[in-house]
């Protein structure tokens, strides 16, 4: 079984020369001590590629972000979702992103928002819902 790692959990990168055995500890074989460097760099190539993927991911959306940083509100109906989610973190309200992913809310379901909608959203903070509207 595989685990993941975050940049909490402390991980080793380097074999411990020794291997504790109950109350005693021994001295790892040079055949050991190659198979669990071996181990680790499975696991580093393997945390590697997951790294580069992720890295390409958020190249992608900043490509996205960057395409759509300056916002045509008179083109708000035509709005992707995408747009929609760079809008809000364009406004600071970015913590907002997975409501707008989750109710897939679009320009045109956007500017139809009203009254209870917005609690709908998960959005409640009155100065959060004043700074949409008027933006």
């Amino acid at each position: 079984m595989e685990t993941s790692h975050s940049l909490s959990t402390p991980v080793s990168f380097f074999p411990s020369t020794f291997r504790s055995t109950g109350n005693n500890s021994e001295q790892l074989s040079n055949e050991d001590l190659l198979e669990t460097t071996q181990q680790e760099m499975m696991f580093l190539k393997k945390e590697l590629a997951r790294k580069e993927e992720e890295i390409t991911k958020l190249r992608q959306v900043d490509a996205t972000f960057t395409e759509t940083a300056t916002f045509n509100l008179e083109d708000i109906e035509n709005w992707t979702i995408e747009q929609v989610i760079s809008w809000f973190e364009s406004l600071g309200l970015g913590q907002y992103k997975e409501a707008v992913l989750e109710y897939r809310v679009n320009g045109l379901l956007l500017v139809n928002l009203e009254g209870n909608d917005w609690a709908e959203l998960g959005i409640q903070n009155a100065l959060h819902i004043k700074k949409i509207e008027v933006s």
